[in-house]
């Protein structure tokens, strides 16, 4: 493919010094956030640099040159400068005062991190702590003890309301059954007066009818009065009358309630059956009333009836009047009785007020035993609650009274030499507390470079990546280290958030690293081996998706993976040894300014060349 070269006019020789110390100061401050502006950067420097070097002979080309999609590597990295700090010496003394009881080091001994170096006598912080400790325990088996109480006294209570619920239950079915008992007693009054009825009848129909020969069957109503027992013939028609409706009465009882009605528990029914049997005695009542009256009309002579005979049959009848009435009075006094059964207003009997009374006494037993339950739990859970927090309480003593044991050793914050002991065994700190006493501690195996990562970096690293560091100090050596610690407590400047980073290198023998020292560190966030990869150049964003041109000229969308800033990883759409076209800068001899051949390569980068990934 043809290019056309871009023509770049040339500064005068004499403006090379102070251009190139520009750029290099430029260079020096820039941190390169956008691949297209970094690239774009480049392109301008680099085409300018040649200019100037070269003097007014040279220009610079823009080009579009055919690039393959090979395979290699990428590495990513985050750069940041630090400081050099040492963490490999420090000034080691108690924190508490007392009698020197062990040294456990000399001068230029070796000891491991966590290492008991030096000892107070702690004799008395001891006994305090057994004696905290013995009172957590107490408490604690004071507070099992509870507990334990509080289920046996619960289970006491607990017992106690099931017994009261059980008497609750046992007076409750007591009730039941008395009001059943009685209910069935009411109905039996029913049962009663029908048997009484039927015999009432009997005893009106051998009157009536002056024959011992048993009453027809209840179907059959008629009713042969003799005709020498009255005189008043309405009376007799009544009698007639009244006789079939308390034959009709009787039958419709049977009929209707039979047998079973003593064990009938439904109160309608019986009460239905005491009114239908009321209606019964008052119609043999009236039946009396008026058989008696007409029996005073009757005719006495010999061949009817004597006078005894007369006398006996109104004695008779007398006597059923009197048997009616009281049929009458069973029947409404049991069905007051089956109203006081069933209403709570009305005045129950004796038998079933002692049962209704007894229930309501258990009732109210129950409730207080319940309530005795609920106060007994309430206060043992109380109790315990109590006896718990005082074993927090003694735990966080005896916690702390173990942490100022602590304070009565001295050990090794990290692994070392020992350079100085100032304690003695024997030392009286409390008398020597005005003389600085140390047990001076070395570890010059690691140095630790601090830097400052900003939010956007410190979520790339962790700790194990590798670092190369240089110093500013030692020139042309690079040291080898790796991330020792990433303090998460955020560093706040000028509204920019920041994050520091130790980084650890093993210390050199052969040079002299003192604290303070400026440090150079980039460290290594991602890599990828024998991935295809095309130059950054090459790709063109739109939208946020790239694309490449092929040497066909047709444009393919590709998918990106990670870049360094060259080059990227095509993750899908291009295969290898697919040829691309691709932006290439070069410089030739022209006429042209520095200035207009770096604008013209931005705009041509920035109207249609390639590019890296859009800025992030």
């Amino acid at each position: 493919m043809s290019t056309l070269p871009i023509e770049t006019p040339v500064l005068p020789l004499s403006r090379w010094q102070h251009a190139r110390q520009r750029m290099l100061g430029f260079l020096h401050e820039i941190r390169i956030r956008s691949y297209v502006m970094g690239i774009t950067v480049v392109i301008v420097i680099g085409s300018s640099y040649f200019v100037f070097a070269n003097g007014e002979s040279e220009t610079s080309t823009v080009t579009s040159n055919l690039t393959l999609v090979e395979r290699g590597n990428i590495i990513t990295s985050v750069e940041s400068t630090g400081t050099v700090t040492f963490a490999n010496e420090q000034k080691l003394k108690f924190n508490t005062k007392g009698t020197v009881a062990k040294v456990n080091v000399k001068e230029g001994d070796t000891v491991k991190k966590g290492q008991v170096i030096a000892e107070l006598d702690k004799t008395s912080a001891q006994a305090d702590v057994t004696t905290a400790a013995l009172a957590l325990t107490a408490s604690r088996l004071q507070t099992e003890q509870l507990k334990a109480e509080r289920e046996a006294d619960a289970m006491t209570a607990q017992n106690t309301v099931n017994s009261a619920k059980r008497s609750v239950e046992q007076a409750s079915a007591d009730l039941k059954k008395t009001r059943a008992t009685e209910l069935h007693s009411l109905a039996s009054t029913v049962q009663d007066i029908m048997i009484g009825g039927e015999k009432l009848l009997d005893s009106f129909y051998g009157v009536l009818t002056n024959n011992t020969v048993a009453r027809p069957p209840s179907d059959i109503t008629t009713l042969d009065i003799n005709r020498y027992l009255f005189r008043d013939w309405t009376l007799k028609d009544q009698v007639e009358v009244t006789y079939r409706e308390a034959v009709n009465q009787t039958t419709a009882l049977r009929q209707n309630y039979g047998t079973t009605l003593t064990s009938e528990d439904d109160v309608e029914i019986v009460m239905q059956a005491l009114e239908d049997s009321e209606e019964l005695a008052v119609t043999l009542q009236n039946l009396s009333e008026l058989t008696y009256n007409m029996l005073q009309g009757a005719t006495t002579d010999s061949i009817a009836f004597t006078v005894d005979e007369l006398a006996t049959h109104r004695s008779t009848i007398n006597s059923n009047r009197s048997t009616a009435a009281g049929y009458v009075e069973s029947a409404q006094t049991a069905q007051a009785s089956l109203v006081a059964l069933t209403n709570e207003e009305s005045i129950p009997s004796t038998t079933l007020q002692t049962k209704e009374d007894a229930l309501t006494a258990y009732e109210e037993t129950e409730a207080v035993k319940q309530l005795d339950l609920q106060n007994t739990l309430k206060n043992l859970d109380l109790q315990i609650l109590l006896k718990e927090n005082e074993v927090s309480q003694k735990g966080t003593s005896l916690s702390k009274l173990k942490k100022t044991l602590e304070d009565y050793q001295i050990k090794a914050p990290f692994d070392g030499t020992v350079r100085r002991v100032d304690y003695q065994v024997g030392d009286n700190l409390l008398a020597d507390s005005d003389e600085a006493q140390y047990i001076i501690l070395e570890n010059r195996e690691y140095t630790i470079v601090t830097i400052l990562l900003d939010q956007v970096d410190i979520v790339r690293v962790k700790v194990g990546l590798p670092a190369v560091i240089t110093l500013d100090a030692i020139e042309n050596r690079v040291f080898s280290g790796s991330i020792f610690e990433i303090d998460s407590t955020p560093v706040t400047s000028s509204s920019v958030v920041s994050y520091n980073v130790d980084i650890r290198i093993p210390t050199p023998t052969d040079v002299t690293i003192l604290s303070g020292m400026t440090a150079a560190v980039e460290i290594e966030t991602a890599r990828k081996e024998d991935v295809l990869i095309v130059p950054n150049l090459a790709l063109k964003w739109t939208s946020g998706k790239a694309a490449v041109q092929m040497a066909s000229g047709e444009s393919t969308a590709v998918e990106t993976g990670i870049t360094d800033g060259e080059y990227t990883e095509i993750l899908s759409g291009l295969e290898e040894g697919d040829s691309l076209l691709s932006v290439n800068v070069s410089t030739s001899n022209a006429t042209s300014s520095a200035k207009g051949n770096s604008m013209q390569i931005m705009r041509t980068l920035n109207g249609g060349g390639g590019g890296g990934p859009p800025p992030m």
